[in-house]
């Protein structure tokens, strides 16, 4: 029971920290060592998130982490791979 709750805690976390960052990541040009975090941000969802998270019918907030987390991987991974996050000075 405990196990069971921490993990819908800890789901609830990730999924409210994923929606916060999606407010403030492409809101402004990144600089270089920024654009670095949020590439180890991507692969740190990637492999936390969307790879070994197992879905279950019964445990509807896993599903909606997951997305969540797949639509942000593909959202700040378009970013990086525009010029949009350069700085120009």
């Amino acid at each position: 029971m405990i196990v069971s709750s921490l993990r819908l805690s800890a789901c609830y976390l990730c999924y409210n920290l994923l929606v916060l960052a999606n407010v403030v990541v492409g809101t402004k040009p990144a600089s270089p060592r920024e654009q670095g975090h949020l590439q180890q941000l991507c692969l740190q969802v990637q492999r936390h998130i969307s790879s070994s998270l197992r879905e279950n019918p019964a445990l509807l907030y896993r599903t909606k982490l997951k997305n969540l987390a797949a639509q942000t991987y593909v959202k700040w991974q378009e970013l990086l791979s525009q010029s949009w996050l350069q700085l120009t000075h």
